[in-house]
């Protein structure tokens, strides 16, 4: 077994099983507490529930994590593989609904509780799509779904193989690439948003790759207060775009 097989923490679970994630079995140990709506919804979506001593889920989770980093709760699911949706399928679904597609790419960010507040501040604030590369980045898995608070469940996570044909495709159906970086001379809201929008955040400690910021038609910047600090968590970052982003094209509408 993987690590990236194994869900873990009441309300992760019970916000995979209420959004149909693929759940093999979920195990509850037997002094585990408050578990009647899991039960009742792997029940319901027939996801076989086995009834375990609470070592058997220290045996099968600490060789991934440190038990002093999470807390299981008594409650694990186990994963089938996640099914990562197509860049395609989402914005010709956008588009057969007549919506205008705001999507997120994330740029060699590796750390997962960012990425997991990243996907819970996107389907917070309506953001389509979630474009993460296949190499040296994050990847769906049990601690980014805690972090997320379940979220990960709730919006599209497209993991691609080749960036560069990834954005070329998007840039040949209308899209328009922002990103947020130091050098930014604009703010979000001078961007046009009634067009197809792929905003790019970077990596947490050196930003967007140079290749990809030279493929931005904007570079955009938060205003704010430098004389402490000059930049932002990347999470708290994106928090603050997709919030500006989502004012933005509310009123457009």
């Amino acid at each position: 077994m993987k690590k990236k097989d194994i869900l873990f923490g009441k309300n992760s679970i019970i916000e995979a099983l209420k959004n149909g994630l693929n759940i093999d079995s979920v195990w509850i140990s037997q002094t585990a507490r408050d578990v009647g709506e899991i039960m009742e919804l792997a029940k319901r979506m027939e996801v076989p529930i086995k009834k375990v001593p609470v070592q058997k889920i220290d045996y099968l989770i600490f060789p991934f994590y440190k038990a002093h980093e999470i807390s299981h709760q008594g409650v694990v699911a186990i994963l089938n593989e996640y099914d990562y949706a197509k860049v395609d399928d989402i914005y010709n679904m956008l588009l057969s609904e007549g919506k205008t597609p705001f999507f997120v790419l994330l740029d060699r960010i590796t750390d997962v509780g960012n990425f997991g507040a990243i996907a819970r501040s996107a389907v917070c604030f309506d953001v389509d799509a979630i474009i993460i590369p296949n190499k040296n980045s994050v990847s769906v898995n049990a601690q980014a779904n805690k972090s997320s608070a379940g979220a990960l469940s709730h919006i599209p996570i497209c993991r691609v193989d080749n960036v560069w044909d990834t954005i070329d495709y998007l840039i040949q159906c209308g899209f328009q690439l922002i990103g947020a970086t130091e050098k930014g001379d604009l703010s979000i809201g001078n961007i046009d948003l009634n067009l197809p929008t792929l905003l790019v955040l970077g990596n947490e400690n050196t930003g967007i790759s140079l290749p990809v910021q030279k493929m931005l038609n904007h570079q955009i910047k938060i205003p704010m207060n430098v004389e402490r600090f000059d930049s932002l968590n990347v999470s708290v970052a994106a928090g603050i775009l997709f919030h500006q982003a989502y004012e933005i094209r509310k009123g457009n509408q």
